[in-house]
């Protein structure tokens, strides 16, 4: 995989195996593209993309309209549908978020079966960052978020 990082959330006891899984992002306040995942047209599992724009269309997302938490702050409604994947994908038993600047470079099935092998919630390390503290502090550093 390419960009960003991405997490895994099982929403129940169910074995990945028998389980309904799905790659999700969500795309709020139009400030990009959704980028195309090629990988989707090889994959048996859903990619769902969380947005407010009636308008958006995709080869490889099945795009699910949500209206935005907070109506003035885009990115902080972003991370809502983010972090609450058993709320808006309850018909999933695991899920997989991704940055929508990741592009997947292998099946989504391989990323499960390598990162998700026990517990009920799995993150990828960071591309260049030791710790989430070295992540805040950049993130404070350049002024991203208050």
């Amino acid at each position: 995989m390419s960009g960003g990082g991405f997490s895994v959330e099982h929403h129940s006891d169910l074995s990945a195996k028998t389980s309904r899984r799905c790659v999700y992002t969500a795309l709020i306040g139009g400030y990009e593209t959704l980028n195309e995942q090629p990988v989707a047209s090889s994959s048996d599992l859903s990619f769902i993309c969380l947005t407010d724009n009636p308008e958006l269309r995709s080869e490889s997302w099945k795009i699910v309209l949500v209206k935005p938490i907070f109506a003035m702050d885009p990115i902080r409604s972003q991370r809502h549908f983010k972090l609450l994947p058993h709320v808006y994908l309850a018909d999933m038993d695991i899920s997989m978020y991704i940055d929508n600047s990741v592009i997947l470079n292998e099946p989504p099935e391989l990323i499960f079966e390598k990162h998700f092998t026990k517990g009920d919630f799995s993150i990828a390390s960071h591309s260049y960052r030791a710790s989430v503290l070295d992540e805040f502090m950049e993130v404070s550093r350049l002024g991203l978020d208050d």
